[in-house]
């Protein structure tokens, strides 16, 4: 309600903003409760992200959860300050972050995702009975970076949410408003394409594709396995459903 970010205001103050209130009163009555917690996050306003889960892979207790929850792809780090899984890590609750689809959407895909990840977490806890669903493969990130915008204009995309892309690929062309190509963001590096603007339209600077890097070995492990998985299995169905907000063309498609 006041325009801040609640998850940059952990673990909070009694007597500061209305984030840092209810911050303050859900760690102290929640967080600091528990051993474990899984955050469960989409993207922001105008952007949907591809599934992955954020956890400090150096604490083992955050590892152990991360691993059992069974994503194909982790992205080692200790959060940003504020952070509502760096606060609880550091008060003794062993917290990962889920960060997939769009915000103000139900996405089956997605929920299914979530569900899956969760009952794999409960299971391998011995709090509920089953038997964990391991991933189809798994690759931990090493780095990575937002591709933005270098001009103001409209974007033509040749990229979706979880492809893989080389070096040099193309990933959106900025045109002007009359079709006038302007310039074309490519790919730094090999990469996955972890998140995406939904918004066509945009000023210099703006984030367009935000990719996540791996070793050679682990990239294409990754690839072998996305080209045996069947059509109808989660990760293909994810795929569709995340560019489903998007018109993605390749580079040389007219609009003539």
């Amino acid at each position: 309600p006041d325009r801040r970010d609640l998850n940059r205001s952990f673990p909070g103050t009694r007597d500061g903003s209305l984030s840092s209130r209810i911050a303050h009163a859900t760690f102290h009555n929640v967080v600091a409760r528990c051993d474990y917690g899984i955050d469960l996050h989409t993207a922001a306003v105008r952007r949907t992200n591809y599934p992955n889960v954020r956890a400090d892979m150096g604490q083992e207790a955050t590892a152990r959860l991360a691993t059992l929850f069974g994503a194909e792809l982790l992205l080692d780090s200790k959060g940003p300050e504020g952070s509502l899984r760096r606060a609880a890590l550091k008060a003794g609750c062993a917290t990962i972050t889920l960060e997939a689809g769009e915000v103000w959407k139900v996405e089956p895909a997605v929920v299914e995702y979530a569900l899956r990840g969760i009952r794999n977490v409960l299971v391998g806890l011995t709090m509920i009975e089953g038997e964990v669903r391991p991933p189809s493969f798994r690759m931990v990130a090493e780095d990575t970076k937002w591709i933005r915008a270098e001009e103001g204009g409209f974007l033509r995309f040749h990229v979706h949410p979880g492809d893989l892309v080389s070096a040099g690929q193309p990933l959106a062309t900025n045109t002007s408003l009359a079709g006038r190509e302007l310039n074309t963001l490519v790919a730094p590096r090999d990469a996955i394409v972890l998140a995406m603007t939904t918004l066509p339209a945009v000023s210099p600077g703006d984030p367009v594709a935000h990719l996540a890097y791996s070793s050679d070995a682990a990239m294409r492990k990754m690839e072998n396995a996305l080209g045996k998985l069947p059509e109808d299995s989660l990760l293909a169905r994810l795929h569709d459903d995340l560019a489903s907000n998007l018109m993605v063309s390749d580079l040389d498609d007219s609009f003539g």
